[in-house]
């Protein structure tokens, strides 16, 4: 986040444990990149993600991990 940089390596990195989290926790064969940019854009839509991604990591932390995923995922 620090580099604003959302296709990164380390970004990518990022979308990698988002993806496995999601994977630990969704049904088996729910997971999908498609289903990953869906989760994305739900973030942005609710203020409480927002808020818990914002208030844990920084300021933007939920438009960079959105952007992160559009661009990784």
């Amino acid at each position: 986040m620090q580099t604003n940089e959302a296709s990164s390596p380390e970004a990518a990195e990022l979308v990698r444990m988002h993806a496995r989290w999601l994977q630990a926790h969704w049904p088996d064969g729910a997971y999908s990149p498609e289903a990953h940019r869906g989760m994305a854009d739900g973030y942005l839509a609710d203020q409480r993600f927002i808020a818990y991604y914002d208030e844990a990591c920084g300021e933007g932390a939920t438009q960079f991990l959105h952007d992160a995923i559009y661009a990784c995922a």
